[in-house]
């Protein structure tokens, strides 16, 4: 169908780390996070020749906020995370089966920190990076039965991005 369409995705997202739930040198190893909805929201324009351009947002479990189960800490763990894409895509069948190809700029930024509670003045420590990058998709579509399809979605970004390490002091909200 040719002209304007959007949507909304329903994701749920987990915080979790590859070397464990921690922060520098304090072990959380036993904190156990929640599931947080964190929607990505689409908006694009589609020609009559299958080919379009659509923005995506994807995000932020913002203030995640994540306590340590230590009774001797009382500092709160958190994480950030968006991407803002921009695509351009083409989309095509062959026999049953319906095929998309994208290519666009994708801005991505994750965040995480810790606030320590322990005082009026007390100090925020955060690590992150944020960039932009080239993406890349492909999606696969085929109807199985009335009501029922299946598809499949791939996509890869390359981000360009300097880390950053900060770390401020002064009341934290």
């Amino acid at each position: 169908a040719t002209g304007w369409f959007g949507g909304v995705e329903a994701t749920f997202m987990k915080m979790n780390r590859a070397d464990g739930m921690r922060y520098d040198d304090i072990d959380a190893a036993s904190v156990d996070t929640d599931y947080s909805f964190t929607p990505r929201y689409t908006l694009g324009y589609r020609t009559s020749e299958n080919a379009g351009i659509r923005a995506r947002f994807w995000g932020d479990f913002n203030d995640t906020s994540i306590p340590y189960v230590r009774e001797d800490l009382t500092d709160r763990f958190y994480a950030e995370a968006s991407t803002l894409e921009l695509d351009m895509f083409r989309s095509f069948s062959v026999s049953n089966y319906e095929f998309e190809l994208s290519a666009g700029l994708q801005y991505a930024d994750f965040y995480e920190g810790m606030i320590d509670n322990n005082g009026p003045n007390t100090p925020e420590s955060a690590k992150g990076a944020d960039g932009w990058g080239p993406v890349v998709g492909f999606e696969v579509k085929r109807d199985l039965a009335p009501g029922l399809r299946f598809f499949g979605k791939a996509r890869h970004s390359l981000l360009m991005t300097d880390g950053s390490i900060s770390e401020t002091s002064g009341p934290v909200s």
